[in-house]
């Protein structure tokens, strides 16, 4: 049995240039943020975690856990430094966390014009004594009364603690810097693949059987996923990836993110008569050869199970369609191995102008 996949040049790039279009929305959307992550603080160590500072305004009660209360409208609910012209406030996680976004609230009443931060870094660290600046500000001299500021900042490292270490205000060295309120949050992850247990199923009529997909990077917020059949006269499936198997026949079984990836991954379901004894779909290792002819003309032969044909099918759907998956594909090696263990070919996408698979039967 043979099948062909052939992509014309012109026709590839045109569509292409479609998708591109039609997904930038998705692609490029803005980047999004949780909300704060820091509780609500009743002192400087309830519910949980720790504020901290370089100390408090002697003789007041500006305490740290002030600028965490999750209150801007008292003026008197605010940090202090103890110190003239500069100072720093914080807050430790109780686990490490990442971090890409704060806000700084000035106080609310008109010392926020003279109190409010200029220059300043805003720092992470795991111990206490060695800081890593992640984002560096200078000259935000526009305070309002009662005014939030959003700052965002690449960041990949998960820190315990983190501060905005100040050393700069509007009245120099003659006032104390305070802040109305300090909030933290992390920059949402978006999938960058996708992949499900099984490939290929066989069911009786009447039977069930539940599919896994699974959603990489581990810390993408988003892993909900949308399941589609594409004949429930067929095959049916509920969002929980269960298929039921109705008549005989085949239907292909569709998991897609749902974060605005458009990423998707299929099992292709063949339903048998009750009665009947469905084919084990992972029994079919190396019975298929995958002829791919690249753009220079080459042509790279690989034998391999149908499971990693239709992976690698799956792979580059998601890539025609303009996904931010892996760019390239890996197939291991088996001939002319000494004097090494394992040889890997990385495959390039934009390098494919079309495959070809050739299934046969194991004697």
């Amino acid at each position: 049995m043979k099948k062909i996949y052939k992509q014309l040049g012109i026709v590839f790039v045109m569509a292409f240039a479609i998708m591109i279009g039609c997904l930038s929305n998705n692609v490029f959307a803005a980047d999004q943020y949780t909300g704060n992550l820091i509780p609500k603080m009743t002192s400087n160590t309830v519910p949980e975690g720790r504020c901290f500072s370089n100390g408090y305004e002697d003789g007041s009660s500006y305490y740290e856990y002030l600028a965490f209360d999750k209150s801007d409208k008292d003026e008197c609910s605010i940090w202090a430094s103890a110190t003239l012209g500069s100072g720093y406030l914080g807050y430790e996680f109780t686990s490490p966390t990442i971090i890409n976004k704060y806000t700084i609230t000035s106080r609310n009443n008109n010392y926020a014009f003279t109190q409010s931060p200029i220059n300043w870094t805003f720092e992470g660290s795991n111990d206490g004594q060695k800081w890593t600046t992640l984002d560096n500000r200078t000259g935000i001299s526009d305070w309002k009364v009662c005014e939030k500021k959003e700052f965002t900042f690449n960041n990949d490292i998960a820190y315990k603690m983190y501060r905005i270490n100040i050393s700069y205000i509007g009245a120099g060295s003659t006032d104390r810097p305070s802040i109305g309120e300090l909030e933290m949050m992390q920059k949402l992850s978006s999938s960058t693949s996708i992949t499900m247990d099984k490939t290929t199923d066989s069911l009786q009529v009447g039977k069930t059987d539940t599919l896994t997909a699974t959603i990489t990077p581990d810390n993408a917020t988003n892993k909900n996923v949308a399941w589609k059949s594409s004949d429930e006269s067929i095959a049916t499936v509920d969002q929980t990836g269960k298929v039921t198997a109705v008549k005989e026949g085949t239907a292909t079984i569709t998991a897609t993110t749902t974060d605005g990836s458009n990423l998707s991954a299929s099992c292709v379901v063949t339903v048998t008569p009750q009665g009947t004894t469905p084919t084990n779909p992972t029994d079919n290792t190396g019975n298929a050869i995958l002829n791919l002819t690249m753009t220079n003309g080459n042509i790279k032969s690989y034998t391999v199970s149908m499971s990693k044909v239709n992976d690698f099918i799956s792979w580059y759907n998601n890539r025609s369609a303009g996904s931010n998956g892996s760019p390239y594909y890996a197939f291991d090696k088996t001939d002319n191995l000494q004097p090494f263990s394992k040889k890997t070919e990385y495959v390039v996408f934009d390098k494919i102008s079309s495959f070809e698979v050739d299934e046969y039967t194991k004697q």
